[in-house]
């Protein structure tokens, strides 16, 4: 297995043992997080988890990560779950990630019917909104 897919499977098992799902309140815009780096428990929701997952993947790097979504390397989609809730997931180079899953998985392994992409402009505007709207 290549260097670069090693530690992409090393941050998805790493952010599973530290992620507790926990929903955001209800309201108009979702409260999608900022990724931040070192800490050693992490709550959130898929979104939350797709972006903390790019993040990590990228090394805790800014520059790169939104590289990633800027030349199309990375997106979240809004799927439909296999329960039947809307969901977020990360795809990242051809495989797919989220916090349902225990690993990542290829698109005909998939339990989700995707619906439309995050494209990057559409996760600046709800990291902003979210900030806003959200603020304490």
């Amino acid at each position: 297995m290549p260097k670069h897919r090693t530690l992409i499977y090393t941050n998805l098992f790493s952010l599973h043992q530290r992620f507790i799902y926990k929903s955001d309140p209800k309201s108009l815009i979702d409260n999608w997080r900022c990724p931040r780096k070192n800490f050693l428990k992490f709550e959130g929701d898929c979104e939350d988890f797709s972006l903390q997952l790019l993040f990590d993947i990228s090394n805790h790097s800014w520059l790169r990560f939104w590289w990633y979504l800027l030349t199309f390397q990375a997106v979240i989609w809004h799927v439909t779950s296999y329960n039947g809730n809307g969901h977020a997931v990360l795809w990242f180079r051809g495989q797919w990630a989220d916090n349902m899953e225990r690993g990542f998985y290829q698109t005909n392994k998939m339990r989700h019917t995707r619906r439309f992409p995050y494209i990057w402009p559409l996760v600046i505007l709800k990291l902003l909104l979210a900030r806003i709207v959200h603020a304490t």
